[in-house]
């Protein structure tokens, strides 16, 4: 009765589910971003007239591709996992990603306004506590174990 009621047990070492936790890496780079450019645009308000402000569908952007990403890397890498491609393949496609994020993610910054608006430092402020609070519910409901900020990490 208690595991019907409870549900099975997942075996710790056991990887996560991949769009979960593609969900909770993915909010917390978005909560990340979001607090600290909403600090940044608080404490130096001219960084945010000056120069190239970071808009709000850089932050999503952003936030969506750590999510997909994040949970596919450690796994590409898994000793335990058979893998169709080389190390080196691996490798290269890990950089090829970090470039291609970095890329995107300052690229954005040339896009219009309209495209990229930059919301106000305490708007962003308040979408990344709440977004924090959804990655820290859906960590929960999951049972995450293995991803950006669970507290425990894959150890083998």
């Amino acid at each position: 009765m208690k595991e019907i009621v409870e549900g099975p047990k997942r075996d710790a070492s056991e990887p996560d589910p991949y769009w979960p936790s593609a969900l909770y890496n993915g909010l917390w780079f978005f909560t990340i971003f979001s607090l600290m450019f909403g600090i940044l645009y608080i404490v130096s308000p001219s960084a945010q007239k000056n120069g190239s402000p970071v808009g709000i569908t850089s932050i999503i952007l952003s936030g969506v591709i750590a999510g997909l990403a994040l949970p596919a890397i450690p796994r590409m890498f898994d000793s335990k996992r058979k893998h169709s491609m080389s190390l080196w393949i691996r490798i290269l496609l890990a950089i090829v990603f970090v470039l291609a994020w970095l890329v995107l993610f300052y690229g954005m910054a040339y896009l219009p306004g309209i495209l990229n608006p930059v919301m106000t430092p305490w708007a962003q402020l308040v979408l990344g506590v709440l977004t924090g609070v959804g990655a820290w519910f859906v960590k929960q409901h999951y049972d995450l174990r293995q991803g950006f900020f669970t507290g425990n990490s894959q150890r083998r």
